[in-house]
């Protein structure tokens, strides 16, 4: 039955995407303040392909994975749906924005295998969001308005089921793999440390925002193997947001000052460091993994490419978050063990991220604006050959 349910619903999803195909192009989440951490000259991981060699037996793809599962948490609690429940209940208008948010949620959650006690949840919450997304593909805004607070509501209990199970989890993997460590990665760069400790610097005051990022980023690296040569650093680390998260909780100021710098320079460290390990890398696994797909377009299409490409284009100037962006998406879409069909296209992509790279590096304003262009239409080539090979494979 739970196959049943689940095939219905990427079934369903694929028809929404087809249907709002032609949707504006969404925008992103805005690009983080800090400043790139990340060289563009960096040796690349080796491709990963489903050629690969694995290095370890991949595990059993209908038992559910804690990491995964922290995964799709971390972007099921950074959707913004209280945000835009709120915002439509308000203003009875549909931003162009909500359906892409929803279908890449939808997309990742569709594809994690859940634990059978929080199954039943999980797939009422992935329906409920395929509703939602109708509404807001026929601006329905009554529905739509009535739609979101389902899904906001239904959001927190999911995400407060996932936390009592994660609780007692055991680890899916026992060696390191690529691929999660490059999403750990890429949640521990983009959560904004810098900014956090700037501000918090400057204006003595607390955030409230401030304690949901740090424990989203604090469980997902909490369900990550690390690398043994990584171990102990990424540990500290996780002790540390842990130290912050209860300084913040409890409205410390001045602990909480001092635990934001210690958090943004081990943040820059442990960065580092995965860089090196990334370097010398084995893929885990010689397979495919739909949800680790899924994950990687989730990246691709949120990063911002089509804003990247409008404003250089309009203000001929190059602003020092992009590389960072950039950056951050080729990482994780370099450890991608790719579907076979996708690979030649996948590769190429990642070609072209790494010479808009180069030119944003270089400062060469032109060579960026038109590599801008080509990365922009690549991701939604690159995206929609993700959705059609997800839509054959599950008609097969």
């Amino acid at each position: 039955m739970k196959i049943i349910v689940r095939v219905f619903y990427v079934f369903v999803l694929t028809a929404l995407l087809a249907a709002c195909g032609t949707a504006p192009t969404p925008t992103a989440t805005p690009a983080p303040t800090e400043a790139p951490t990340i060289a563009p000259t960096e040796t690349a991981a080796p491709t990963a392909t489903a050629e690969s060699t694995p290095t370890e037996m991949a595990m059993d793809m209908h038992v559910a994975d804690p990491f995964n599962v922290s995964v799709a948490q971390y972007f099921l609690d950074s959707a913004g749906f209280h945000g835009i429940a709120t915002t439509l209940a308000e203003k009875k208008v549909i931003d162009a924005t909500y359906l892409s948010t929803v279908t890449r949620v939808q997309k990742v959650l569709v594809h994690t295998t859940w634990p059978k006690e929080l199954n039943d949840q999980a797939q009422a919450f992935i329906k409920s969001l395929g509703e939602f997304a109708t509404a807001l593909t026929d601006n329905k805004v009554d529905d739509a308005v009535k739609l979101s607070a389902t899904v906001h509501d239904a959001q927190h209990e999911l995400s407060h089921a996932i936390d009592g199970w994660a609780a007692t989890a055991k680890p899916g993997m026992t060696d390191a793999d690529p691929f999660r460590v490059s999403v750990a990665q890429y949640f521990l760069d983009s959560a904004g440390f810098h900014g956090m400790a700037e501000t918090l610097a400057s204006d003595k005051k607390i955030d409230t925002t401030y304690l949901s990022k740090v424990n989203r980023v604090k469980k997902v690296l909490v369900q990550t193997t690390w690398p043994k040569e990584l171990k102990d650093q990424a540990q500290a680390f996780v002790k540390s947001l842990g130290e912050f998260a209860t300084a913040l909780e409890a409205d410390k100021v001045d602990d909480a000052i001092k635990l934001s710098d210690t958090v943004h320079d081990a943040q820059h460290e442990l960065s580092h460091a995965i860089d090196d390990w990334m370097a010398s890398a084995k893929p885990a696994s010689g397979e495919s993994d739909p949800f680790n797909v899924s994950v990687a377009q989730y990246f691709l299409d949120s990063a911002g490419f089509h804003s990247i490409a409008t404003t250089l284009a309009e203000k001929k100037t190059i602003d020092p978050t992009y590389l960072s962006t950039v950056n951050r998406v080729k990482k994780v879409l370099t450890q991608t063990i790719w579907p076979k069909e996708l690979n030649d296209q996948a590769q190429a992509f990642i070609k072209s991220l790494g010479e808009f790279a180069t030119a944003l590096t270089d400062n060469k304003v032109d060579d960026a604006i038109k590599l801008a262009d080509t990365v922009h239409d690549a991701q939604h080539e690159l995206s929609h050959a993700i959705d059609g090979s997800e839509a054959d494979a599950h008609n097969h």
